[in-house]
């Protein structure tokens, strides 16, 4: 039995013992919170109510997470602009990585500040990790697009990217669980700022966005995330299956074999991200593509479709044609999964 005694049991009581009146739950106002969200390095914000409809096949997972989830706190933190568009996809992959960051770690501030609000709130990792003990199921805890899109800050493109009125693609998103309600919610916005440029599909290198606005998610999970997930399985296979050094090195690389290497010490490796670095799409981007439309595909779109680059393909598949047929200047190198 705890004791009465212990000095926290008895300076909890003796705190109770002061407040004349019980604590109800408030409710959030919305702009205050905006302004300490932008304050605390986010770049926009929404604000969503758990029991939103669009948002019913995800609730589930939010609240096993979460059970005290009454709202949801969406936020975007804008991408630099060039890293995106360079073919050297290791600066991409830093940008990426500092973004991913710097969103986790603004989240995890402004959580701080909710508790000492007296509000309790779970902040959601931007990026990974995920649930991953999941696998080959669902890993997400909450998918942060449809939320985001909710929340006001985009439409979702052709390219399957929440597309933002603004910074367009070059955002990433992060979601925060409260335990509150708020004044004032986030209703998603009127217009899609995906211009229908079909950009995303000329550049995709194999073949996962199609003209008429389907997704293959298959190849686009199997090459871009090739280090990562169902690649690092295949890496560990090819290891242990391997007779020998000599055997291995016919299976892997040298220089796939370092970038894994890369991939596991330094920051998370992607190796294509094309759709985010050709899509003109927000306020911030559309004026350079309208104004010398042919400059800007010189400085997006041609070079990533020129770029000589190993293409992870499974065997057989629509994407393996795709590659050989498109583009025959890149290799296209099967995976087992």
């Amino acid at each position: 039995m705890i004791s009465r005694n212990h000095p926290d049991v008895n300076w909890f009581y003796e705190e109770l013992d002061k407040v004349s009146t019980p604590r109800t739950l408030t409710i959030l106002n919305s702009e205050d919170i905006r302004d300490l969200c932008l304050k605390n390095g986010a770049d926009d914000v929404g604000f969503v109510e758990i029991d939103r409809t669009a948002l019913g096949g995800q609730k589930e997972g939010i609240l096993e997470a979460f059970p005290l989830t009454r709202s949801i706190i969406s936020l975007a933190f804008k991408l630099n602009r060039e890293p995106l568009r360079t073919s050297c996809h290791s600066l991409t992959s830093l940008e990426f990585a500092h973004v991913w960051e710097h969103a986790n770690s603004s989240a995890r501030q402004l959580v701080k500040h909710l508790q000492a609000m007296g509000v309790a709130a779970l902040n959601l990792s931007a990026g990974f990790p995920y649930e991953v003990d999941r696998w080959p199921g669902n890993t997400f805890i909450a998918s942060d697009k449809p939320i985001a899109v909710e929340a006001g800050l985009g439409k979702m493109g052709l390219n399957r990217l929440v597309l933002h009125p603004v910074f367009g693609s070059n955002i990433v998103l992060c979601t925060i669980l409260v335990a509150a309600d708020f004044s004032q919610y986030s209703i998603g916005i009127e217009y899609n700022p995906c211009i229908r440029c079909k950009l995303c599909v000329v550049a995709c290198p194999v073949g996962a966005i199609k003209a008429d606005g389907t997704f293959d998610f298959k190849p686009c999970f199997a090459h871009n995330y090739r280090e990562r997930s169902a690649g690092f399985l295949d890496w560990v296979r090819y290891l242990t299956d391997s007779q020998s050094f000599k055997d291995y090195r016919q299976r892997m690389t040298d220089a796939e074999t370092i970038s894994m290497w890369q991939n596991l010490s330094i920051c998370p490796q992607t190796r294509c991200d094309r759709c985010v670095a050709v899509c003109p799409a927000g306020k911030e981007n559309i004026g350079e593509y309208l104004t010398d439309t042919r400059q800007y595909l010189d400085r997006t779109v041609k070079k990533m479709r020129a770029k000589k680059e190993t293409v992870y393909v499974m065997p057989d598949s629509e994407a393996e044609s795709f590659v050989k047929t498109r583009f025959p200047h890149k290799t296209a190198k099967r995976i087992g999964s």
